[in-house]
């Protein structure tokens, strides 16, 4: 049976031989994620609103002051210039708010 434990965290008693005893939990939980929120398995991100059609042409701060009211689990809201490059990596906690240079929203903010 496979295990549905994020990658390399496996469920308990898969420990690698000599590397002690197994875990004493029950067969097939897994461990607690020790990554930022939205790190985890997919649709384990923060509750609530993850995208912001509505604020596209809006000013830049007006749009993250209304995502982090409307979803105050989101930690990491901010305005960024269109073109500046980024991390690919997926943190369902962030909400990237592209920005023309007149700080006028220019694609949808969302969680990611």
């Amino acid at each position: 049976m496979a295990s549905s434990c994020p990658p390399g965290s496996g469920p308990p008693g898969s420990k690698p031989p000599g590397s002690g005893p197994p875990d004493s939990k029950p067969p097939g939980s897994c461990p607690p994620s020790s990554g930022p929120p939205g790190s985890g398995p997919p649709g384990s991100g923060p509750p609530g609103k993850t995208s912001w059609p509505e604020l596209v042409g809006k000013k830049g701060e007006v749009a993250v002051a209304r995502i982090k009211s409307e979803n105050p689990h989101m930690r990491d809201v901010f305005t960024i210039k269109e073109g500046t490059p980024v991390t690919k990596d997926l943190r369902l906690d962030r909400v990237r708010v592209w920005v023309n240079d007149s700080d006028i929203v220019t694609l949808v903010p969302t969680a990611g």
